[in-house]
């Protein structure tokens, strides 16, 4: 597990993604979507811990996408589950964490196969 000041660190990556591309001219609904991708549906997300009908519907998407990698990758702390694994848990935070429309579609996609864990590393850098 992650100790409280790791996961301050980790929950500062919005933040850090929105300075990164905030200079780009003509993209503020991205910015706002970068921004606002781990706030949550029950209001307890970060970094404000906004309402779900104040989160904009790019970010409620983008959380859903974001989930699944980060589920079905290994991580320095945990392995990686399975894409089966990943629907289970879109279904159980369906409503909750994420937007139920967006996180039930993402369980329909995972069940047909359209969407699946990437293989491997992927590091762009490598």
């Amino acid at each position: 597990r992650l100790t409280e000041e790791e996961f301050k660190l980790i929950q500062a990556h919005p933040e850090i993604g929105v300075r990164i591309i905030e200079n780009i001219r003509n993209i503020d609904d991205i910015t706002e979507a970068v921004l606002y991708h781990h706030e949550r549906i029950d209001g307890k997300g970060y970094p404000e811990g906004i309402p779900s009908g104040d989160i904009p519907v790019m970010s409620k998407l983008i959380a859903v996408a974001d989930s699944f990698d980060a589920m079905t990758s290994t991580r320095a702390y945990r392995d990686s589950m399975t894409a089966e694994e990943a629907a289970t848990e879109f279904e159980r935070c369906a409503g909750t964490q994420f937007e139920a429309e967006f996180a039930l579609k993402m369980v329909e996609l995972i069940q047909d196969g359209t969407i699946v864990p990437i293989e491997g590393d992927c590091d762009p850098f490598a």
